[in-house]
C-alpha cells in the first residue's frame, strides 16, 4: 500500500486553478499525463532508480470521514501517492516536490493517521514515511526487498542522481556509469556493482562491492572490488569531492592496467552468480 497525502487549502482564499497544478509538472520531462474516466493522474517515471510515484486529481472524494476535519481547509480532490518500500533518499526527494507544490499554491496536507488538516513539515513527514514503512516491514517483511547500510545507501543514491552532472564534467574523458545493484543468488544479499571496460578510463561510484569487467577479448566476468582495488591500487586516484569514496582511472592507467588483466582473472566470479535489481529495490536496513 503506498502512502497517501491528501491536499487541502484553507476555504477563504481564492479558488485554486488545477490547471495551474498540471503546469507545476509540464517543464519536468520525467513526468507523464493520464485522463482516465474518474481521474486524472500526473505519473513520475524514473530512470535513475527505475521506481514511481504519482499526484491525483479525482472527481471524488478520497477521504475518509472528511466531516471530521475542520471546514477552515477545503479539499482540493487532490492527492500524491509514493511508495512505502523506497529508500529514505527517494522518500526525500518526493516529499520535496511535495513541498514545493505547498509552497506554491499555499497548500495544507492531511493523512489518515492525522487529527487534522496540517501545514505542510517535511521533517514530520518523513518521521511518518519511517513509522509507515516500519510497521510494514513488521507485519508484511520487505516484499521481495532487499536490505542495505542506511548510512552507505544514501551515499550511492546522492551519486546515482549526480552521474548526469559528472558526466557533464568529465565529458568523454572519463567513462561515468549508473550504479548497478547486484544480488547474489545463493545468498539472497544485495550489493552495488559498476562496469569497467578494460582499458577505458572510468570513475569508481562509492561504496561499490563488485566490478563487472568487459573485456573484448573474453566473456564478461565480476570481481570483488577489494581484489580489484588491491591489485589495481597504483593505476587508480581518489576523487577529491563532495561524495566520499569516489575514485578515478584515468585513461593512461587504463592501458596500463588492461595490460595486466591476468593478476585479477583469479579473483572472478560466474556473472551468472548474480541477478540486477533496481536501486528501488534497496532499503535502508532498519537500526535495532
Amino acid at each position: 500500500m503506498p502512502i497517501v497525502l491528501h491536499f487541502f487549502r484553507e476555504s477563504n482564499l481564492d479558488k485554486i486553478d488545477i490547471e495551474k497544478i498540471i503546469d507545476f509538472f509540464s517543464n519536468n520531462p520525467n513526468y507523464r499525463f493520464y485522463e482516465e474516466e474518474d481521474a486524472f493522474s500526473i505519473k513520475y517515471a524514473d530512470e535513475e532508480f527505475k521506481f514511481s510515484y504519482r499526484f491525483m486529481i479525482t472527481k471524488k472524494s478520497r477521504v475518509n470521514q472528511i466531516y471530521r476535519l475542520s471546514p477552515k481547509y477545503a479539499n482540493l480532490n487532490f492527492s500524491l501517492e509514493m511508495p512505502v518500500l523506497i529508500p529514505r533518499f527517494l522518500a526525500q526527494e518526493v516529499l520535496g516536490v511535495a513541498q514545493k507544490l505547498c509552497n506554491n499554491f499555499q497548500l495544507a496536507v492531511y493523512h489518515e493517521t492525522y487529527d487534522d488538516v496540517a501545514p505542510f513539515n517535511i521533517t514530520h513527514l518523513l518521521v511518518l514515511f519511517e513509522r509507515i514503512r516500519s510497521a510494514s516491514i513488521r507485519q508484511f517483511g520487505y516484499q521481495g526487498k532487499y536490505t542495505y547500510d542506511f548510512d552507505k545507501l544514501s551515499i550511492v543514491c546522492k551519486y546515482q542522481r549526480s552521474v548526469a552532472n559528472l558526466q557533464d564534467y568529465y565529458k568523454d574523458q572519463v567513462e561515468v556509469n549508473l550504479v548497478n545493484p547486484i544480488v547474489d543468488v545463493n545468498t539472497n544479499e544485495a550489493s552495488m556493482s559498476c562496469i569497467w571496460k578494460v582499458g577505458e578510463a572510468v570513475l569508481f561510484p562509492p561504496y561499490v562491492d563488485y566490478i563487472y569487467i568487459m573485456e573484448e577479448s573474453s566473456i564478461p566476468y565480476i570481481i570483488k572490488s577489494e581484489d580489484f582495488f588491491r591489485n589495481f591500487s597504483k593505476y587508480i586516484d581518489k576523487v577529491e569531492a563532495h561524495l566520499p569514496d569516489l575514485y578515478i582511472m584515468k585513461k593512461k592507467a587504463a592501458i596500463k592496467a588492461s595490460k595486466n588483466m591476468k593478476k585479477i582473472k583469479k579473483y572472478m566470479f560466474n556473472i551468472d552468480q548474480f541477478k540486477k535489481i533496481r536501486l528501488c529495490d534497496i532499503v535502508d536496513r532498519i537500526q535495532e
